[in-house]
């Protein structure tokens, strides 16, 4: 039965869990370490051992000590989400009602995590980690650049695959100019394929509900 750590090698970022079985491939059940996993990679984390202990209520105990020690739950650098090791109801029952973590208290968990007793001090990230960290910022780029496309998407010139205005040649909307959408909009044309065959050169007996487009020169 242990409490132990794990330590995102990447960005720092910690986590304190506890196992009663000590398996070496148990990374914790909380949501914020499972998605730094997921994003990261299992293999950009370390895990480490910080106390063995003799029975269930030691191993609960313990963890409640160590959450608190660093005041993980309220610790940025921590992926635990409060200080309660698990098996304790909130609020009057929980041990740290109404109690706070003194000012000396809070001190000496700043000062654990710098300098070096930081477990990154002296070291530099190797060059296939810092490749790494590269391409997750890169995938993060591109999925906001991808996000703002799509927000833009069928508005003017900024739309990737916009042409030009089209233009009304025949109908109750001669002269009149707008982009494929807001026709679709005004005449209520649920088929937005069949518009783009029209104005792309299909002729349509009809037209679009009588008016006949075509793309502005």
């Amino acid at each position: 039965m242990v409490i132990y750590k794990i330590t995102n090698l990447i960005n720092g970022k910690q986590y304190i869990g506890r196992d009663s079985k000590n398996n070496p491939h148990y990374y914790g059940s909380g949501t914020g370490i499972k998605n730094a996993i997921k994003k990261y990679g299992k293999q950009n984390f370390k895990k480490e051992i910080i106390e063995h202990c003799s029975s269930l209520d030691n191993l609960i105990q313990r963890e409640e000590y160590w959450l608190n020690y660093y005041d993980a739950g309220n610790n940025k650098m921590f992926y635990n989400l409060h200080n309660n090791g698990g098996n304790f109801d909130g609020g009057e029952k929980h041990p740290m009602f109404g109690k706070h973590h003194s000012n000396s208290t809070k001190q000496k968990i700043r000062n654990s995590l710098l300098g070096e007793k930081n477990h990154f001090y002296g070291k530099h990230h190797s060059s296939e980690t810092r490749k790494r960290i590269s391409e997750i910022h890169s995938k993060k780029t591109i999925s906001d650049e991808h996000k703002r496309r799509i927000s833009e998407c069928g508005t003017g010139e900024k739309n990737g695959n916009f042409k030009s205005y089209i233009v009304c040649v025949s109908g109750d909307y001669v002269g009149q100019r707008m982009l494929m959408k807001d026709w679709c909009k005004l005449l209520s044309v649920k088929s937005i394929g069949n518009f783009s065959d029209h104005v792309n050169g299909k002729r349509l007996k009809n037209g679009i509900k009588g008016n006949f487009f075509k793309w502005e020169k």
